[in-house]
């Protein structure tokens, strides 16, 4: 039988203290992985793995070389004085309900290979203008988080039902059944083609920066957004910009 995954390891495995997962895949306006590869890069994380599916897109990309380059998930990890972190950044995420399900699955995993306990997922809520200082709202598998993330303006009242699509809700649902607790942050971004929502990655930035107390400045990051191609990332190359799948039934979240 073929293996759905292959992964390969980079360098010697990374020995981290109880870390911390935060998820920054591709969904509406890449709000994720615009967070995540800034903080990548911000905070100089290093890679250690990489993991290719049978669930991602029979294609390849080509790189400004014309190198040949398959879709795939990088870890990486970072370790500041209050905790260790391990950041997961991809080019896609499978859009059919089985495969999402494995994929999130192969992810948690590889958390449990390291012994994580805690996961934070990122995403953006879909609305029809760019909102320039959009709200965060939050999401939890455990009660203990409110608090602290109220007083840092996340809100938790958003009325109607939020669907979660994709491993921004999985990871979380999945890795409660596991024993792993964690929090979503999703913030309002614009769901035109093509556009990034870096109104709504800013906000998320700035909570994550002062929830873990990293040493990133929140001025730095207003500055930074305004032309994202300071950040070098990878999200502005053309083969990581996808749309996120079409829904057949109404939501007002997609992850």
């Amino acid at each position: 039988m073929t293996e759905e995954f292959i992964v390969k390891k980079i360098g010697k495995k990374p020995v981290l203290k109880k870390p911390i997962l935060i998820e920054g895949l591709p969904g509406v306006g890449n709000v994720a992985r615009i967070v995540v590869d800034y903080l990548i890069n911000k905070l100089q994380a290093k890679k250690f793995m990489e993991v290719y599916s049978y669930y991602f897109p029979n294609s390849v990309f080509l790189g400004e070389d014309h190198k040949i380059e398959m879709p795939k998930l990088e870890f990486y990890y970072y370790k500041s004085k209050k905790n260790h972190f391990i950041f997961v950044i991809g080019d896609v995420q499978p859009g059919d309900e089985y495969a999402s399900y494995a994929f999130s699955q192969e992810i948690l995993n590889i958390a449990k290979s390291f012994k994580v306990k805690e996961i934070v997922t990122l995403g953006g809520i879909t609305s029809r203008v760019d909102i320039p200082k959009p709200i965060v709202f939050g999401a939890y598998t455990d009660k203990s988080y409110i608090k602290k993330l109220k007083k840092l303006g996340v809100r938790f009242d958003r009325k109607g039902s939020i669907i979660v699509i994709g491993a921004a809700g999985l990871l979380l649902g999945l890795g409660e059944l596991k024993g792993m607790k964690g929090f979503a942050l999703l913030a309002e971004t614009t769901i035109e083609a093509n556009k990034l929502g870096t109104h709504a990655a800013k906000e998320i930035l700035k909570v994550l920066v002062n929830y873990f107390g990293l040493k990133i400045k929140t001025k730095e990051i207003d500055i930074e957004l305004k032309e994202i191609k300071k950040i070098k990332p990878r999200i502005m190359k053309k083969r990581l910009i996808k749309k996120a799948p079409k829904p057949t039934y109404p939501l007002t979240y997609i992850g």
